[in-house]
């Protein structure tokens, strides 16, 4: 074999041996790639002033969905279309007040405040914070089995939103009536007519009625009176009521991701709803001192899916 020959072989050996090299990284990459799954999605998130809060939603965004979405933090420059997930009614308003056309999944906002905030459903979705009250109205018949009459408080603004819980009591066997409250000075004459009224008062999510500065005169009057407030809220029970559904954080969380999940896989959100997933809670003090038997938590609960199941 010449030097040419001999030259030329032995310059072509670098170029077979970093064609080699090249080949393995490329057959690397493609496993890593394989191993990963397809493309990250992006989920946006507004709301994130509880820390607590913000830590729940992104470790149950990391069980559900591991590294096949990225939970980023929602800024005025986030795309138009892109999904973003609130955690307060603060938080959808000024998500929906950037862009009304924003795809939206909102938790912990309350039907009320939500359907104050949402002019339209299209491309929106929530998993609402407060319970359904056809589910408190049954609460409450568990609870006094004799009540023949419900009476609901109500502002103003909220009097007419309350036809469907009407009916649902009708259909229960009871006969619901709304009291409208006409300013804060008039609540406790107002709450007082209604007493009169109702075996039972539905507490409701309207904050103009239900809310911190009216939590003691109102359960106070109630108990005076001798007549039980079912709801509105876990922290009322602890205030008074007697008793209460709710749903726990952790469960409101997982029932939004699967809204999430549902945009994702379809490019459509399910219709707004209230949580499947429900504790009961009871203040087991004010039984006792009104002398009302109770059956335990867990029993009215079982109760309540049987009902709801048999719907």
């Amino acid at each position: 074999m010449d030097n040419n020959n001999i030259q030329a072989r032995k310059g072509l050996l670098p170029t077979w041996r970093g064609l080699g090299r090249h080949l393995g990284v490329f057959l690397l990459l493609s496993l890593v790639s394989a191993g990963s799954g397809a493309e990250q999605d992006r989920l946006f998130f507004a709301g994130g002033d509880d820390p607590a809060l913000t830590e729940l939603i992104q470790s149950r965004v990391e069980a559900r969905f591991g590294n096949r979405l990225d939970l980023a933090p929602y800024n005025q420059q986030t795309a138009s279309d892109a999904l973003v997930l609130t955690a307060s009614a603060d938080a959808l308003a000024e998500v929906r007040a950037n862009n009304p056309d924003q795809p939206v999944v909102s938790l912990f906002s309350t039907s009320g405040e939500t359907k104050r905030i949402i002019d339209s459903a299209g491309r929106f979705s929530a998993i609402y914070s407060d319970p359904p009250l056809d589910r408190q109205l049954e609460l409450g018949q568990l609870i006094i089995p004799r009540a023949r009459t419900v009476a609901i408080l109500s502002s103003r603004e909220q009097a007419d939103s309350f036809d469907q819980v009407i009916d649902s009591a009708e259909r229960l066997g009871l006969e619901a009536r709304v009291f409208v409250v006409s300013s804060p000075d008039t609540l406790i004459r107002d709450l007082t007519r209604a007493l009169a009224y109702g075996d039972f008062v539905l507490g409701t999510p309207d904050s103009r009625i239900f809310n911190r500065n009216t939590v003691k005169p109102l359960l106070l009057t109630s108990y005076r009176r001798n007549r039980l407030v079912i709801g509105p809220t876990r922290p009322f029970v602890r205030a008074g009521s007697v008793a209460s559904t709710y749903t726990p954080a952790e469960d409101q969380v997982d029932e939004g991701l699967q809204l999430v999940e549902a945009w994702f896989e379809t490019g459509e959100l399910p219709d707004p709803r209230y949580p499947d997933e429900f504790q009961v809670i009871i203040n087991e003090q004010v039984a006792r001192s009104m002398n009302l038997p109770l059956p335990g938590e867990e029993s009215l609960r079982e109760s309540l899916i049987s009902r709801e199941d048999e719907q």
